[in-house]
């Protein structure tokens, strides 16, 4: 269920109508229950008696309805206990495509976050969040103030993510040119009016976040492919916030984004600002991906270069031994 007082009047609406509707089936087979008896007594028995077919027949046919109704049970006790997991730990939605049911629950979730004043969001490069048409980019239109932390494409986590591909250099560009995407269109939002901070962070990420109201939505971010993993939103139980899942992504982002060592964004200076463990400024550095990238770029083709004129120069020691 959805913790919100809208869902929560439908949801108490069909519990009152399968409550009802229980009683009335339990009623009409407690009604019908002296005919029945009647009508397999005399009428029926009598016929399956003397007849050893149709007596073999009512056999098979009452240990398939006995199997079957065994089975529902079990499936009925399996499913309460999975809702009930479920329920503990506040999942609301999971997906792994864009199918019918996921468009709606967008929808749903877009009329629950309402007037939300703030999201915050834990990314690679933040094109994941930002390229998707979902409730995530309605929030970013209409919500206040945007707390963003981001990959550092030139950090430690970026080189340990790429480690293993087949070209790491190739990844990382492609993770430069996404993050510049990003901060372009986070300007854009800070333009419009909103208050948007940016923050880089130089660890291996492990969870894609986004925390909006009493929402959360993770996904599992290893690999260099992000859309294979699942999705998974949860929201906070009011009635007792310390159940569920909400409460400890939500603290791990803040832990996150409260770290010191962690440093921000400056949209206008183009800078990236450290602060002591008190707050104060002690430094700070130019951030420009296309700098980054051109000077990746000219120290790959200075490398290029001098292998090429050390395997020249190989070459031609080797003639003059020859000669």
């Amino acid at each position: 269920m959805l913790f919100n007082q809208t869902h929560g009047l439908t949801y108490s609406l069909r519990h009152i109508f399968s409550h009802v509707t229980i009683s009335m089936l339990a009623i009409g087979i407690a009604f019908s229950l002296p005919v029945a008896a009647q009508y397999i007594l005399y009428s029926w028995w009598p016929r399956v008696e003397d007849n050893s077919i149709l007596l073999m027949v009512t056999e098979v046919v009452f240990a398939a309805a006995l199997v079957l109704l065994f089975n529902v049970s079990k499936i009925a006790w399996d499913s309460r206990r999975q809702l009930k997991a479920t329920a503990l730990a506040s999942l609301v939605h999971a997906r792994e495509s864009g199918d019918w049911f996921s468009r709606r629950n967008d929808r749903e979730i877009r009329k629950n976050l309402q007037g939300t004043r703030e999201i915050s969001i834990l990314s690679v490069t933040g094109s994941e969040v930002f390229d998707s048409d979902n409730w995530v980019r309605h929030v970013l239109d209409t919500c206040c103030e945007v707390r963003i932390l981001l990959m550092d494409p030139e950090g430690r986590g970026a080189y340990e993510r790429t480690r293993l591909s087949l070209n790491p250099e190739a990844v990382r560009n492609g993770y430069r040119r996404e993050i510049e995407e990003s901060l372009d269109y986070l300007a854009k939002l800070a333009r419009a009016g909103k208050r948007v901070s940016v923050k880089f962070y130089d660890t291996v990420p492990f969870w894609k976040m986004v925390v909006a109201g009493d929402f959360v939505q993770v996904q599992y971010c290893y690999g260099t492919v992000m859309s294979k993993w699942p999705e998974y939103i949860f929201a906070l139980r009011k009635d007792h916030p310390g159940q569920g899942l909400f409460t400890p992504f939500y603290v791990s982002f803040l832990q996150q984004w409260q770290n010191q060592q962690v440093p921000e964004y400056d949209f206008e200076t183009q800078q990236l600002v450290f602060r002591n463990v008190v707050g104060d400024e002690i430094r700070r550095e130019l951030f420009n991906v296309e700098a980054d990238r051109k000077q990746i770029a000219d120290s790959s083709l200075k490398s290029i270069i001098g292998k090429f004129r050390h395997a020249k120069l190989a070459v031609k020691e080797a003639e003059e031994e020859a000669a």
